[in-house]
């Protein structure tokens, strides 16, 4: 629980399906109303800010977007990934052969 001293209060008001829900959700999870609704915000801003993040991160993209080094560079890297598992996989030993 929130430190009540650094807590504000508001009252709102939601249309009845909508506190019906909010309440079925509660009794279901242990929630107080209070901390049902909180989380219900820390998650939608939550998700408002990711949305900003990825607007962001694509309008980067979109003003400089990667060069023929840059996907050179992460090519050779994906290959040297795959090929170094693939190799640690096929020298894996079979369980037939494991005590042999």
């Amino acid at each position: 629980m929130p430190n009540p001293k650094t807590v504000g209060s508001v009252a709102i008001n939601l249309p009845a399906d909508l506190l019906r829900d909010v309440e079925r959700v509660r009794r279901k999870t242990g929630e107080s109303r209070s901390a049902l609704i909180r989380r219900s915000i820390e998650l939608l801003l939550g998700r408002v800010e990711e949305e900003r993040m990825v607007r962001e991160y694509v309008a980067g993209y979109r003003t400089h977007p990667e060069g023929r080094v840059e996907v050179g560079g992460a090519m050779a890297l994906a290959k040297s990934c795959l090929e170094g598992r693939a190799g640690s996989l096929s020298r894996r030993r079979s369980p037939r052969s494991i005590g042999r």
